[in-house]
């Protein structure tokens, strides 16, 4: 018996890192057993933001959607929890349902007391039932202070991390770090992260970290999915002391992380963050004193007020957008999986940053297919990576493929590049715009490329709080050539025939960049509200010689009744052998309406784009079409979309890179280019010779993502056209 018992000991005690973190979180574990057995519930306002976010390296991460939503929550003892949804309202930058599809039951946790944590899930995984599979049971996970704690986790910490002041009393808070075992049974959600916990009476203020599931067989077509997509869930759930009784939710982030394994620097995001405030305490006497964890896991109740109802509500706390603007993916990098953490061991995996590194489409590549791997140094090198893809244009009958050496040290990204490959020279272009991966397919290539080899180094700086200024040099060797059409038409013969690529002026050069970005996540084609900008000095020294230079500014707001976005984009190009493919050109992919591809072209630029919407009070409740099949509100608005453009030539050295351009001879000119000798009419671009614009007047509806409107050029008085928009195009 004294050997069991020593034994027993052993196992108990290797669940901790020491003795004294032991006792503190069992004393934490009998204080969190139960609420106070005087609140036996309590009442909240609760305003949770929505946001679908796109992320892509390095550290580019936007939302594409934005919805707002307004509920009561009511909590009574022993585990009723429902949330009643009072208000909605979505911006978003193209066609989605509403969030409330997708929440079958409330995101929300109404505490942190008991041995269970209710998520979004369904059932207690931690034991083994006949009815687990049944349809509405709930699944829970197994709490850190819960009473099967030891057989679970293992303990680590316990140092002081802060001390909050609350009215005249100081709290010492301690953190805990919480890891699963490795012996759990199969299909066990658990916790991983950390928690925090009041050193003096043991409450637990903060819970912070990911949940999984333990390892589970599954069905073919799920092991399929897992091995194409990995998932992860993160939570950051912070607590308020409610009339000096109880520990209540005040804010609450839940992160689903999901990517395609094939592609390492791109992740989909549906990130919650919710904010309680006005909190009621609930006393009952009646209720009897159970002992032990009375607390029962019940269904979390969504409900939904009536249309009208939902409709009428303006009582909005905080702008759109901004409850989730200082947030980022990497937030929670410290409690990631081991296949997503930057520290561990050393790691290959043979993936691409960006699903064209492996096939994609173009007219001068025609078809491509590729390979990409990584190489993550981790622990043996921290923040080291080497990235490589490769592949086969099989219309061009070439290779093309790009190696990268990239070290991260904190705020800092250092990198060495050697290249083969195919850029675009698209102008004022969006910021995830990498080119259409498989748009050529069907009939649309509205780009034009130039073949490019490169050996460089580049440094990159995020700075400041939440890191919204970033600064980045780069010095490369570069040789541009000429890269022409291999495939005339779309494989499945859709669409007209391709357009003949623009020329290149061939050369070899040392080019050297300087840039800065202000709050990259506010962009044309995101919601995100707020103020971005962008400026980038270029240079070229060699048998091309050019400084280039081009700025941006993008402002968007989110009224609750208004919403407006403007973009400002301008460049400068100077240099004794300007080449073609540094232009700046401008047409209908800026949308000037009524103006072809690339009509206007020049070494100087301007072009604005303005959209203005205001909100008409109608038809404002989401369309409930099915119980859990939402669409947003239609919310028709009033829009009014301006373009404008001017393009400029300047100077000698143009003229030859327009004929370089539009390889025909062009006859030189002077001034501006504007004059009846400076630009044939059968050249392929042409200054603006003055400012074009467009206006478009009509409707948008559901957030934005859809419209008609009659649109029409005002310089050359052209007639209305109907247009139809999707996405909030300006």
């Amino acid at each position: 018996m004294l050997i069991l018992a020593f034994c027993w000991q052993v196992v108990v005690d290797s669940a901790y890192s020491s003795n004294a973190l032991r006792t503190l979180v069992t004393r934490a574990a009998a204080g969190n057993r139960n609420v106070p057995e005087a609140v036996r519930g309590y009442t909240a306002s609760v305003e949770s933001e929505v946001a679908i976010v796109v992320h892509q390296a390095p550290g580019t991460e936007a939302p594409v959607s934005l919805e707002q939503l307004s509920s009561r929550v009511q909590w009574r003892w022993p585990g009723s929890f429902e949330q009643h949804v009072i208000g909605d309202r979505l911006e978003a930058a193209g066609p989605q349902l509403t969030a409330l599809s997708f929440l079958q039951q409330s995101p929300l946790v109404p505490h942190l007391y008991g041995n269970r944590i209710q998520l979004l899930f369904g059932r207690d995984s931690s034991i083994r039932r006949i009815d687990q599979a049944r349809p509405g049971r709930q699944t829970v996970a197994v709490h850190p202070l819960s009473e099967d704690r030891d057989r679970t986790y293992r303990f680590s910490g316990g140092d002081t991390v802060v001390t909050m002041h609350i009215g005249q009393r100081s709290i010492s808070v301690v953190r805990v770090q919480v890891q699963p075992r490795d012996d759990l049974p199969s299909g066990t959600v658990v916790f991983t992260g950390e928690m925090f916990l009041d050193v003096t009476r043991g409450h637990l203020v903060r819970l912070r970290g990911r949940f999984s599931s333990t390892g589970e067989s599954a069905s073919l077509p799920v092991r399929a999915l897992r091995a194409t997509l990995q998932s992860a869930l993160y939570v950051e759930l912070d607590n308020l002391e409610v009339e000096r009784q109880v520990w209540l939710p005040v804010s609450q982030r839940f992160e689903a992380q999901i990517h395609f394994r094939i592609s390492s620097d791109t992740r989909s995001i549906f990130r919650v963050v919710s904010t309680f405030r006005d909190h009621q305490l609930r006393s009952d006497s009646a209720s009897p004193n159970l002992s032990g964890d009375t607390l029962e896991a019940h269904p979390h109740r969504l409900t939904i007020a009536a249309g009208d109802s939902l409709g009428r509500f303006t009582d909005w706390a905080r702008a759109l957008g901004a409850a989730t603007a200082g947030e980022r993916a990497g937030d929670f990098d410290d409690v990631a999986s081991d296949a997503w953490r930057p520290s561990g061991a050393p790691i290959v995996r043979i993936q691409a940053s960006r699903l064209s590194q492996l096939v994609h489409i173009n007219r001068i590549e025609g078809w491509y297919t590729g390979i990409a791997a990584e190489f993550a140094a981790r622990d043996a090198a921290p923040g080291l990576r080497v990235l490589a893809h490769a592949g086969w244009a099989w219309h061009e009958q070439t290779i093309r493929g790009q190696a990268s050496t990239i070290w991260d040290r904190g705020p800092n990204r250092f990198g060495v590049h050697l290249g083969r490959t195919l850029d675009m020279t698209n102008d004022f272009r969006a910021p995830l715009d990498s080119g259409s991966t498989l748009g050529a397919a069907f009939g649309v290539d509205d780009y034009d490329y130039v073949a490019r080899n490169l050996v460089g180094l580049t440094w990159r700086r995020e700075w400041g709080p939440g890191r919204l200024v970033v600064t980045g040099v780069e010095l490369a060797r570069v040789h541009d050539g000429m890269a022409s059409v291999h495939l005339r038409r779309s494989p499945f013969r859709l669409g007209q025939e391709y357009r003949d690529n623009r020329g290149v002026t061939t050369g070899s050069y040392t080019r050297s960049i300087l840039a800065l970005d202000l709050n990259p996540a506010v962009a044309l084609g995101f919601v995100q509200p707020g103020v971005g900008a962008h400026a980038e000095l270029q240079r070229g020294d060699g048998s091309l010689q050019y400084q280039r230079i081009e700025a941006r500014g993008v402002a968007r707001w989110n009224g609750k009744r208004v919403t407006a976005a403007l973009r400002l984009d301008a460049g400068q190009l100077d240099g004794r052998r300007i080449p073609a493919q540094q232009l700046f050109e401008l047409g209908a992919a800026q949308n000037l309406l009524g103006y072809g591809y690339k009509e206007f072209a020049g070494n100087r630029a301007l072009a604005v784009r303005g959209l203005a919407m205001q909100r008409i009070p109608v038809l404002r409740a989401p369309w409930r079409l099915r119980p859990r099949f939402i669409l947003p509100a239609p919310a028709p608005a009033f829009a009014l979309s301006v373009q404008a453009a001017w393009v400029g030539s300047h100077g000698s050295a143009v003229n030859r890179a327009l004929a370089d351009l539009a390889s025909v001879p062009i006859v030189p000119g002077n001034g501006d280019g504007c004059d009846t000798d400076a630009v044939r009419h059968d050249s392929i671009s042409r200054p603006t010779c003055g400012w074009r614009s467009s206006v478009g007047v009509g409707l948008r509806f559901f957030g934005g993502t859809l419209g008609v409107d009659l649109a029409r050029p005002v310089d050359t008085h052209g007639r209305w056209r109907l247009r139809f928009n999707i996405g909030q195009i300006l």
